[in-house]
């Protein structure tokens, strides 16, 4: 009877603890985090009692995320670490393993430390929350595994790795959907997760996340709730983007009146809250009273975190952004170093004239703008009040640091979307390197040694991912990994470029889904694979990030007396072009004031030969020769071009040379235009340090080179009505004139229903010295991984995914996915394994891409030289395939006559400038639209 009773007792008191456990998870829903915490120290005292060590570790699981709400981070370190103590002491190993307790212990203690700015541990909890979850069947599908998803994309999102960052958001909402449904807080938090990521980049984008949680929270909670003050304050920042600054004022404030209510006065949600409004108040130029505001959010701060955080830090740098906007230099310079002090583990310095190890900072990208930002004063408190060399030389070893940094930070960046936006942020700190060289070099002795060092950074900022990626592919090669590895590694990227392809077309919502997952599980492999291959094969390590870039002295050894390298760098912050000049026995820099209306003549430049408009073209063309050409450069026969930005889009070839006198705008003489091609051969590069590895290899190879060199010739010619694609009729009479220079013997041709993607696929092109494409191409500049060369459309029908994804690999993509569909995508060149002394792409637009700052183009171009071609001859614009073929079959005689690709395309183009428009001397159009797209990359 006595133990009936102690059984009644305890149900009792398991059912009570379970109503206070209920209590509490509402009030914590609710955003009132001491009450819920009441509730669970209630119902803690009762799994006490009945010695529940699994129910009591999610005792203080919950209990120590109200203390995270709270912002009270030491003390729910404390609480989860004796909590997690005690559970190690009670349960087994094993029997942990069957309850998701400590996956949560994980993830909580990464939530801690990712708020109190250590990314490294915060990392490595939440990869252990996952393996818990992942080893834990019955978590596959749990809000706690959403959770860490989120908390993964919050962790690679401050470390600036958005695209990775969305993937996890994305993954988490995923869940969360299919898990509570549309109408969730779980799944607002998502939405405005995702907001946060997008954010200043793409406003619009950021705002429709923002507004879609917010209408679910009010739903919810009504109007006063942590969650809503967090979303008002996100929105308010995209309001200050848009300079709607009355609006994000009141958002602010709206939002600063329901954190008061909630947490007080001193807590991080408020100080965010304080500093946003000062930054709005810095903007209108109310200084005093955006000093006071982020006085305020300094102090809130460190009452919080203590003196060391990396908001800590930011809010420093917006108090020394003030000081220096009003003159104040030093008081600027000592609040930027109490910024490092504040984001670097162990660095204690007061010095202005000194600097941290980037190894233990909190928030690396943060150091970075800290450090950019020290630079700038420096540079600046010389120019206007010390004249002294040390504030210089100071300015130029932080900004050494910063490219330290971007060195170490290129090299964790995972995606290529990330490595890119990285490389925007690279582009700002090398305009400032190359300026603050320019500047060193006027002031000492040494005046070489800065103008390379100026050099230097501008190579840095020129396609450094391409150079990167074909680093990495030479690397495995030298470092011997076996073929099972590679072809592993071949797969995955076929698999994950087909996934990104599939996203970027815009897919139906179930699609996108079942992609959006395909591709998250992908590039986990992806990452684990990558990961793997460098711990066991440390030669591989090494190599894979030892890019050797070139400098002034080494591309003097390899470029002959007849040619200048000729490299652009365009100062967007400061207005100024940059021009670094490279020859045999000389080295000089141009430092000059960019066009005031520099896009428009670019814009102009295009325009104006697409459209054919002589008498718009030649002052155009005449004032950025001008401007590109600050001398002659008269005694070179060749030109190597080292475009930046948009100046990839215009061909260098077509710019006049001299002042052209318009008499009468409908008779002009166009073949009589001074155009710089009559004077000198143009090539172009990505980069000098590409330029060079390619002059390297062919004069590596040029004792062994076969004079009789092979080409594949591939055209489509008919395209049976796809849409937009109009046939080729000329491809096949260009097909014909290529067998005819060539001979049926060296020549390897494959037209209509032949010319196939699988053809392309099966490996034959690494045979051929010459690739010859005669067909469509599309570059699309939004999505890059949409650019496609057009082959014959097999019969088959298309397979449609519609599986659902189960999170596990099976089948690659392209085997359960689609067969081939006659479009030769970008990511699928990639894949391609080319050993081609030359590329021609005769088709549309297929020098274009997307221009990435600090990049270039990035299109199908790209794409080909890191499959292995060493040259290619691309367009710029869409020209008639009749001029098309004629200009190729002249290129090709002039280069089996002995000419080099240069010199055999400079012919070719003079040809046809004094042939006149189709031959046809009597047309007065603007000629040049059909010679002058045709650009030579490589030499």
């Amino acid at each position: 009877m006595l133990i009936n009773n102690i059984l009644l007792a305890q149900k009792a008191d398991e059912k009570t603890a379970k109503i206070w456990l209920s209590a509490a998870d509402s009030l914590f829903a609710k955003g009132e985090y001491e009450k819920s915490n009441q509730m669970l120290e209630k119902a803690k005292q009762v799994y006490l009692q009945l010695d529940n060590a699994n129910m009591l570790m999610n005792m203080q699981n919950k209990i120590g995320r109200n203390l995270i709400r709270q912002g009270k981070f030491d003390e729910a370190l404390a609480l989860l670490t004796s909590a997690e103590q005690t559970y190690q002491s009670k349960v087994n190993a094993s029997e942990q393993n069957n309850y998701i307790y400590k996956g949560e212990f994980y993830n909580l203690t990464g939530e801690i430390y990712l708020n109190k700015g250590r990314n490294d541990l915060a990392l490595e909890f939440f990869q252990k929350a996952m393996q818990h979850y992942d080893a834990l069947k019955t978590a596959a599908n749990t809000p706690e595994k959403a959770e860490c998803y989120e908390n993964l994309g919050l962790f690679y999102w401050n470390a600036g790795n958005n695209e990775l960052a969305l993937e996890y958001q994305n993954r988490s909402l995923d869940l969360r959907k299919k898990i509570f449904g549309e109408n969730h807080p779980e799944v607002a938090d998502s939405y405005n997760n995702i907001g946060l990521i997008y954010g200043t980049e793409d406003p619009a984008q950021a705002q429709k996340f923002y507004r879609n949680a917010l209408n679910i929270y009010k739903e919810i909670y009504g109007e006063n709730h942590p969650k809503i003050a967090n979303t008002y304050n996100n929105l308010a920042i995209i309001s200050q983007v848009q300079e709607k600054y009355d609006v994000a004022l009141f958002q602010l404030e709206s939002a600063l009146e329901i954190t008061k209510e909630v947490y007080g006065e001193n807590h991080p949600n408020n100080a965010f809250i304080y500093s946003t409004i000062g930054q709005i108040f810095s903007i209108q130029n109310k200084d005093t009273a955006a000093l006071a505001k982020q006085e305020i959010a300094l102090k809130i701060y460190k009452q919080t975190y203590g003196e060391k955080h990396p908001e800590i830090a930011n809010t420093y740098n917006l108090l020394g952004t003030l000081y220096f906007k009003q003159g104040k230099f030093k008081e600027a310079l000592q609040t930027y170093q109490s910024a490092l002090i504040a984001n670097v583990a162990e660095f204690q310095n007061t010095n202005i004239y000194e600097n941290p190890s980037a190894d233990k900072a909190y928030k690396v990208i943060s150091l970075l703008n800290t450090l950019r930002l020290k630079a700038e004063v420096f540079e600046n408190w010389h120019y206007a009040k010390t004249l002294k060399l040390k504030d210089l030389e100071t300015a130029l070893m932080t900004l050494e640091l910063c490219d330290k940094i971007i060195d170490k930070m290129r090299q964790t960046a995972l995606n290529k979307n990330d490595k890119v936006a990285l490389g925007k942020i690279a582009a700002e700190v090398y305009e400032d390197a190359i300026r603050v060289s320019l500047g060193m070099s006027l002031i000492v002795l040494k005046k070489d040694l800065y103008r390379q060092k100026a050099f230097n950074f501008a190579e840095k900022s020129k396609s450094y991912i391409l150079l990167q990626s074909i680093s990495e592919t030479n690397a495995k090669n030298f470092a011997k990994i076996p073929k099972n590895l590679i072809d592993k590694e071949k797969q995955l990227k076929e698999d994950i470029a087909y996934a990104e392809q599939k996203l970027a077309s815009k897919p139906s919502a179930s699609e996108e889904v079942m992609f959006r997952n395909q591709l998250f599980e992908l590039n986990r492999q992806y990452d684990n694979f990558s990961k793997d291959l460098e711990k066991n094969f440390p030669e591989y390590y090494n190599l894979k990030y030892s890019v050797k870039i070139a400098d002034v002295k080494s591309l003097q050894q390899i470029i002959d007396n007849e040619t200048v390298l000729l490299s652009y760098f365009i100062g967007d912050k400061s207005g100024r072009l940059y021009i670094f000049a490279i020859s045999q026995n000389s080295f000089e820099v141009f430092d000059l004031p960019k066009l005031s209306d520099w896009d428009t003549k670019i814009r102009l430049m295009r325009n104006t030969i697409y459209y054919k408009v002589p008498d718009k073209f030649i002052p155009t063309a005449h004032a950025l020769y001008k401007q590109l050409f600050p001398k002659s450069f008269a005694g070179k026969k060749q030109i190597v071009v080292i475009p930046d930005g948009r100046l990839g889009t215009i061909p260098f070839e077509a710019l006049l040379t001299s002042k052209v006198e318009i008499k009468d705008p409908k008779n002009i003489e166009v073949s009589n235009l001074p155009y710089l091609i009559k004077k000198q051969a143009i090539s172009y590069a990505y980069s000098a340090t590409l330029f060079q590895q390619r002059m390297q290899i062919e004069s590596k190879n040029s004792g062994s080179e076969n004079n009789y060199k092979k080409i594949f010739v591939c055209a489509p010619i008919n395209f049976y009505g796809r849409s937009g694609l109009n046939d080729l009729p000329a491809t096949e009479k260009e097909v014909e004139g290529i067998k005819g220079l060539f001979g049926e013997g060296l020549c390897s041709i494959f037209t209509k229903d032949k010319a196939n993607e699988g053809l392309i696929k099966s490996g034959i092109l690494k045979e051929f010295s010459y690739i010859h494409f005669a067909t469509h191409g599309i570059v699309n500049e939004s999505n890059p991984e949409l650019s496609q060369i057009f082959l014959a459309k097999p019969s088959e029908t298309p397979l449609v995914l519609t599986q659902e994804s189960t999170g596990e690999r099976g089948k690659s993509l392209l085997e359960v996915g689609a067969m081939e569909d006659g479009n030769l995508h970008s990511g699928e060149i990639y894949g391609l394994e080319l050993n081609a002394d030359l590329v021609i792409l005769s088709a549309c637009q297929t020098g274009l891409g997307k221009v990435a700052k600090g990049e270039g183009i990035i299109g199908l171009s790209r794409a080909l030289l890191y499959a292995g071609a060493k040259n290619l001859l691309v367009s710029l614009w869409s020209v008639a395939d009749e001029s098309t073929a004629r200009l190729a079959l002249d290129f090709y005689s002039f280069l089996l006559k002995g000419e080099n690709k240069t010199e055999a395309l400079r012919l070719a183009k003079l040809k046809m400038i004094e042939e006149g428009v189709n031959a046809n001397p009597n047309k007065k159009e603007l000629e040049v639209y059909y010679w002058s797209p045709f650009v030579l990359i490589g030499r």
